[in-house]
């Protein structure tokens, strides 16, 4: 995971999540073939691994899911989060009180 960003983005009813990251695809040139590529469920917890914001929606931009890596390359993902999830004050106030991780899972075939 490349450039992950994570913020508290106010609206009209309160704040939702924002941010990005990228993601790389890579399969080696000993792979016996192509494989493909699902997304999995991704969070925002803090260090400790508390949980902050339990689904989080991924935009991938103009790369469609499933996604097929070939053997011996690689593709680069850029990914937009969002969530529909208001945070209450209490949330919003943990999110942007120091470092969080993003958590997430990715199955290949």
């Amino acid at each position: 995971m490349d450039q992950p960003m994570v913020s508290a983005q106010d609206g009209a009813l309160g704040a939702t999540v924002g941010g990005g990251f990228e993601l790389k695809f890579e399969l080696g040139p000993e792979a016996s073939g192509s494989t493909t590529v699902t997304l999995g469920s991704f969070a925002v917890q803090s260090l400790a691994g508390a949980s902050l914001v339990d689904s989080l929606k991924l935009d991938p931009g103009s790369t469609s899911f499933p996604l097929v890596v070939n053997k011996g390359s690689s593709k680069t993902v850029t990914f937009t989060l969002t969530s529909s999830k208001v945070l209450n004050m209490d949330e919003r106030a943990a999110l942007c009180a120091g470092q969080v991780k993003i958590v997430g899972s990715v199955v290949d075939t």
